[in-house]
């Protein structure tokens, strides 16, 4: 009897073995919720140095170097204070505070490594610091009421470089080789001689707060409140590049080589073409509203606005696949749920044959809002949101399908739907 004991407790061992691996593989596919030592609802923005991520909180910087795992306080010398961005140069570390300059908080430097921090204000009256930039040996503040700052010599001195820039709320700040790309609430601004002089380049861009912007491969990107645009040099203008993003208040970027993050208020989404298709990744994500991402080593974070940081692998946030288990009989499209919504609501689509579609939402106008998707799909059933950046009212999603092997298969619908606010 003995032995019988033995050898079923070997069973239950190998179970609770085999139980493990198959939840540690589950894990590894999905986003993780990381945030031992740091509060969820807390967090304003995430930056990573290397193997270090700091992550900006209402109280303060929090450091890991266990890729999240663990945070530990990296607050001596902040006071608390709010850091909503960084910027990193050798071994100088500067982070920028949203607070009042005369309380002690605007720009911080580091020079160990985020161990310690001194203020570093002299001649910045700006009191809402919400964005770093490096220009080479430049560094460039921006932020809200004072527009832009420029120090060259590591932040002990700082100008105010706001000539030809005639909104002041500076919310975004991007480098790319000599050129300097400035967001602010409601136009973009070029500088091409360290911030000496500035002009608008908003053509083709809505009027609205431009939340990030950033550089991948040759690109400049803009994210905004009405989705994703990339700035054409040719043309000197900005074109929307927003097909698969179905939520379009875009918060924050973050880059792996030519692969593109987006933040949304609803979950991430990221592309490989430079913005001509997006896909997302958000299976495991409590909290869909994403207010910063960074990437570090194999790894991306997301700062939510409700519970707190998630990890997932580049490997697993690029592995997307809609293998749909049974396959439809025939074309439809489902009515949106829940309808009345508010903001946000579901679309169900389904595909009896591989085929070329196009998904868009028009208002009661006929003006085309967002494409929701586009592109050659697999047969199967396919679940898509829609997030309205809008007001109360109907809104219409019409779908249009041609079947890749039969072009004389054809399907097209709409349907109407109520968002109330």
């Amino acid at each position: 009897m003995e032995q019988k004991h033995y050898r079923m407790s070997g069973v239950w061992t190998l179970y609770v073995l085999v139980a493990l691996c198959i939840t540690v593989n589950m894990l590894q596919g999905q986003w993780i919720n990381v945030n031992n030592g740091i509060s969820k609802t807390d967090i304003i923005s995430v930056n990573s140095v290397g193997e270090k991520i700091f992550v900006g909180t209402n109280s303060g910087l929090f450091v890991s170097t266990d890729q999240g795992n663990h945070w530990n306080a990296s607050n001596s010398g902040l006071e608390n204070s709010p850091v909503w961005s960084m910027a990193i140069s050798g071994n100088n570390f500067f982070a920028g505070s949203r607070g009042l300059i005369n309380s002690g908080n605007g720009v911080f430097l580091s020079t160990d490594g985020g161990a310690t921090w001194k203020p570093v204000n002299t001649g910045l009256s700006n009191v809402y610091v919400q964005t770093l930039a490096l220009s080479g040996t430049n560094l460039f503040a921006g932020g809200w009421g004072g527009g832009v700052f420029l120090s060259t010599n590591n932040g002990q001195q700082w100008s105010e470089v706001n000539t030809g820039i005639t909104s002041l709320l500076a919310t975004s700040l991007a480098v790319y080789g000599k050129n300097i790309f400035c967001g602010t609430s409601g136009y973009i601004f070029l500088s091409t001689n360290n911030g000496s002089n500035w002009n608008p380049i908003s053509t083709g861009m809505p009027y609205g707060d431009v939340n990030c912007l950033t550089v991948s491969d040759t690109n400049i990107f803009a994210g905004t409140n009405a989705g994703v645009y990339r700035w054409n040099e040719d043309s000197a203008s900005w074109s929307a590049v927003n097909t698969g993003l179905a939520n379009t208040k875009v918060t924050s970027f973050a880059q792996a080589d030519t692969i593109l993050f987006a933040g949304t208020e609803g979950g991430m989404f990221f592309t490989t073409d430079n913005g001509s298709h997006w896909a997302s990744r958000n299976h495991g994500l409590k909290d869909s509203n994403i207010v910063s991402l960074s990437v570090s080593g194999s790894n991306l974070f997301a700062a939510t606005k409700s519970d707190g940081m998630y990890r997932i692998s580049l490997s697993s946030a690029l592995a997307v696949k809609e293998t749909p288990k049974i396959v439809p009989d025939a074309y439809a499209i489902d009515q949106n749920y829940p309808n009345p919504f508010n903001p946000a609501t579901t679309i169900r689509y389904s595909l009896p044959n591989r085929s070329r579609i196009r998904i868009v939402v028009a208002n009661s106008l006929g003006q085309q809002l967002s494409v929701l998707e586009e592109g050659e799909k697999e047969a199967g059933s396919y679940d898509i949101q829609w997030r309205a950046p809008y007001g109360s009212g109907i809104y219409f999603c019409r779908i249009e399908a041609i079947d890749v092997t039969n072009a004389n298969h054809r399907f097209s619908r709409t349907i109407k739907m109520l968002l109330v606010k």
